[in-house]
């Protein structure tokens, strides 16, 4: 404790008023990290505390964690192109959309719309059904040409989650478990799936979650379903999001990411390398594939160098990865609770504050 005192200073400050709780996880190069889990899970329903069994929905970092090491892995074994389209590998998209390429939807160049908005084909959500919601996805068309700019896209990484579960045969939810999970050896990291069957491994992983917020649509707390409306109307099995996982789970899977760790090796070398680079040369934002790099305006913050990528999540969560200091800042939290536009500025100050706590106490050990 003494060595990160900055560090857990710096969350102490954030408890009331970026989250009511925080979970956060520092690893440098082969040591073992640094956890803290401080506050409580919820202001409602219930005010629990924090715990290493708490369970957090990732939202974002879904992308990353689970559609970008999908796609990657069929990149590695040579059964995906970049240049692929989509329209070849998922029926019955509009034609416009059908052309997009694969390295268009993981750079968020694909002129798509940010969000998909499927919950507005829904006015009551107990109509929902993942086949009417398909349906609208299909149909979206892209609001710009394609590599025009980099636009943030929900939508493109739900089209990636249909590649996946194109060219895998199941559910991206059971591709994530076979896949990834499996050879990570991970407890608890995996999708909510929306199916109603009682004692699923989800069912088990929900009852351990983490509130996020009172969802005006769905008009009651979200707990244990995935937040995100959209990746809801796919039943909790989204590329975008649907993502849940504790602390630890979560670390191992950024733990994929990191160039220096010698575990078990779900992505190639090379393909790592690919991925970590940046790809919009000349666009406003820096992206690797399905990773954001780190620049002026990014939630790592100048603490961490220019070489460094991660993701966010909408929830409160995110990973930064530092190959130059081999250092890995995993924060989950549940920011919702405290409103959307309340913490969208508190949030990101706190992760570039945590970040540069954490690197003075490293560099002052």
């Amino acid at each position: 404790m003494d060595r990160f005192r900055r560090t857990h200073a710096c969350i102490t400050r954030w408890i009331g008023r970026a989250f009511p709780g925080v979970a956060v996880a520092v690893k440098p190069g082969r040591e073992e990290p640094f956890r803290a889990f401080l506050g409580a899970g919820a202001v409602h329903p219930e005010r629990s505390p924090l715990s290493e069994e708490s369970v957090f929905d990732l939202a974002s970092m879904t992308k990353p964690l689970a559609t970008g090491v999908l796609i990657l892995r069929l990149i590695d074994r040579g059964r995906l192109e970049m240049d692929a389209t989509i329209g070849d590998l998922v029926p019955d998209l509009h034609a416009s959309t059908g052309a997009i390429t694969i390295e268009r939807l993981l750079t968020h160049t694909a002129g798509l719309p940010a969000i998909p908005m499927l919950q507005s084909n829904f006015p009551d959500p107990r109509s929902v059904r993942r086949t009417a919601a398909l349906d609208a996805l299909k149909r979206i068309t892209p609001e710009a040409r394609p590599g025009e700019a980099v636009v943030y896209s929900c939508t493109g990484f739900q089209l990636l989650g249909l590649v996946a579960e194109h060219l895998y045969g199941r559910s991206i939810g059971r591709s994530f478990a076979e896949e990834i999970a499996l050879p990570l050896g991970l407890k608890s990291a995996g999708f909510v799936a929306l199916s109603g069957a009682p004692g699923n491994e989800s069912t088990h992983r929900a009852r351990r979650a983490v509130a996020t917020e009172f969802c005006p649509w769905r008009k009651r707390w979200v707990r244990g379903e995935v937040h995100d409306e959209s990746a809801w109307c796919l039943r909790g099995e989204a590329g975008n999001a649907g993502l849940f996982a504790t602390l630890d789970d979560a670390l191992a899977l950024t733990a994929v990411w990191n160039p220096h760790h010698d575990g078990e090796r779900l992505l190639s070398r090379d393909t790592l390398a690919d991925a970590t680079r940046s790809w919009t040369d000349g666009y406003a934002q820096q992206r690797g594939l399905s990773v954001q790099l780190n620049s002026d305006d990014a939630s790592a913050g100048p603490a961490l160098s220019q070489r460094a990528y991660g993701h966010t999540g909408f929830t409160g969560t995110s990973f930064w990865i530092d190959p130059e200091r081999d250092l890995t800042i995993v924060t989950l939290s549940s920011r919702l609770q405290y409103g959307r536009e309340e913490t969208a500025e508190s949030i990101k100050s706190f992760r570039r504050e945590l970040h540069a706590a954490v690197v003075e106490d490293l560099e002052t050990a």
